[in-house]
């Protein structure tokens, strides 16, 4: 992100990004390169609730680069306060249908072995439920990890076949998974 686009008013960052999208329109062109302004998106990141909605408005080659509020990026949804409201709530869906498998191993005479369904776990739940980890843990809130968190518990809970009043951190300890 261009550090001048960056303002507590985004009608001054939306103002000095602008010349920066007529440069890099301007490169394409003299290297033969052609910039799409219908497959770009924009989407401003506040602290304000009441510039969730905005609008912004900036272009590319005289066409409107359309506002996107929760633009999707190498599978992380990013949301406009950046507190991964609706990555996780994807997130925990994708992981909640990716334990039913650990659930169903659980239940069956070759796959009950604890090995085996930690193993799975950590083939199939683990990898949605940490991906794009070294974006959003730094800054994700506690509300939304905790979430996350519940469901590595529920599936470190089916492979052990501990209850729901087993401690965490023995429930961690138990299968050498570390927590969120």
């Amino acid at each position: 992100m261009n550090p001048t686009a960056s303002h507590v008013d985004y009608k001054i960052a939306q103002n000095n990004l602008q010349p920066y999208l007529e440069d890099i329109f301007d490169w394409t062109k003299r290297n033969d390169l052609i910039l799409n302004p219908d497959k770009s998106t924009v989407t401003l990141f506040t602290p304000d609730p009441a510039e969730y909605e905005t609008i912004l408005n900036l272009t590319i080659n005289n066409t409107i680069i359309p506002t996107v509020k929760n633009p999707k990026i190498l599978g992380l949804t990013f949301d406009p306060k950046l507190n991964f409201g609706k990555h996780v709530r994807i997130t925990k869906e994708k992981a909640d249908n990716a334990n039913k498998i650990v659930k169903a191993l659980s239940g069956t005479s070759w796959g009950k072995q604890k090995e085996t369904l930690i193993a799975t776990y950590k083939a199939t739940v683990q990898p949605i439920l940490e991906y794009g980890s070294t974006v959003w843990s730094p800054i994700i809130k506690d509300t939304n990890r905790n979430k996350l968190q519940t469901t590595q518990n529920t599936a470190l809970r089916i492979a052990t076949g501990c209850t729901l009043d087993t401690n965490i951190q023995h429930l961690h300890a138990e299968t050498k998974v570390l927590p969120l």
